[in-house]
């Protein structure tokens, strides 16, 4: 009987000191996975956006939602037969469908499908938006503010998770009515890995 307290004792000591070492391992881990979660899918967003804007010889956008735990993005298109952008419906990447269903958004992404705790810091740091052409070229904003240039994706909760960022483009788009310009940058990048490795991120995406 003793030897079996002892067993379980033992066994009992052993899970605590499991806990203790593993849990500060798997929370970095669930936090670094909503960071590959939510940069994945603005990156994948950003692809998005600009296939839409070939795809249907449209000026699309893709609008960036910064706020932790409901934010997200939309990508949002100009009806081609009327040269204007209808309103999404639903109005944010959270919100549910209010009424008639639009072409917008043509795709949404909400930080609650497995980046609730992610927070999204876009350069320059007032920029919501990035607009493509129908050739898939970067034009400015109907509203001429800055256009994303690349998107920090981190943590909000753990420091120790792993910081990654989705560059689009190394410059601002010209002046609205000049000619639109090539998105030469856009990539899904580790800013803390050697500059010779494959994921690493370009110079201008490293800030």
């Amino acid at each position: 009987m003793g030897r079996r307290r002892d067993l379980l004792g033992g066994a009992q000591e052993w899970r605590l000191h499991l806990k203790r070492d593993a849990g500060p391992q798997l929370a970095q881990f669930l936090a670094s996975s909503q960071v590959r979660n939510a940069a994945e899918a603005v990156y994948n967003g950003v692809q998005k956006t600009q296939a839409t804007a070939v795809g249907g010889n449209a000026q699309t956008r893709l609008v960036l939602d910064k706020t932790i735990g409901t934010g997200g993005w939309q990508v949002l298109t100009t009806d081609p037969t009327t040269g204007t952008e209808p309103a999404p419906n639903p109005a944010g990447p959270c919100l549910a469908l209010a009424g008639a269903a639009s072409i917008n958004p043509v795709q949404i992404f909400c930080v609650k499908e497995g980046a609730s705790d992610v927070t999204l810091k876009a350069t320059p740091n007032d920029a919501t938006q990035i607009t493509f052409d129908g050739l898939g070229r970067m034009q400015c904003n109907a509203d001429s503010t800055a256009n994303l240039q690349w998107v920090k994706v981190t943590n909000s909760k753990n420091a120790s998770a792993r910081a990654l960022r989705v560059c689009i483009t190394n410059q601002q788009a010209p002046a609205c009515g000049s000619a639109p310009i090539a998105a030469s940058q856009i990539k899904l990048c580790d800013p803390n890995v050697a500059s010779t490795e494959p994921q690493a991120c370009p110079n201008s995406c490293k800030p």
